[in-house]
């Protein structure tokens, strides 16, 4: 099962007439090894996690993006770095998917800050595009 149909499971057996809130990190998670490399599958030790902004990935051309569209998840691997992110894309589908369950859904973003992009370094990348796509999901 994936989170989005937990997250609505949980959120319909409240029952009732509630505002539900969902909270969106945007800080990119950065988990880093001494040894060896990072991976989900093979229990990984990590060394250090670090909230980095989102520029930071479009830095690494040569990375390994993976999405998972069942649990709604992104990730990047780079040598002895394993990055955790929202997509943008992805953060519209989970703010439409409960959006059309729980009509009076509200989204708080955290880190936003972290959502910047360094123009120079990024210029394919859209200044807060993932803080813009929470916001197309919502009423005006």
């Amino acid at each position: 099962t994936s989170p989005m149909l937990i997250a609505k499971d949980l959120m319909q057996s409240g029952g009732g007439n509630k505002t539900y809130c969902i909270s969106i990190n945007l800080a990119v998670l950065k988990f880093t090894t001494n040894a060896g490399s990072l991976s989900f599958a093979n229990s990984s030790h990590c060394d250090s996690e670090d909230e980095v902004a989102y520029s930071e990935l479009c830095q690494m051309s040569n990375a390994v993006h993976v999405y998972d569209m069942n649990w709604m998840t992104a990730s990047l691997k780079a040598s002895r770095k394993l990055y955790t992110f929202e997509k943008a894309e992805m953060l519209l589908s989970k703010v439409l998917f409960l959006k059309a369950w729980f009509p009076s859904l509200c989204v708080a973003a955290f880190h936003a800050e972290l959502d910047t992009v360094d123009g120079e370094a990024c210029p394919q990348s859209e200044q807060y595009a993932r803080l813009l796509s929470v916001r197309k999901g919502l009423p005006s």
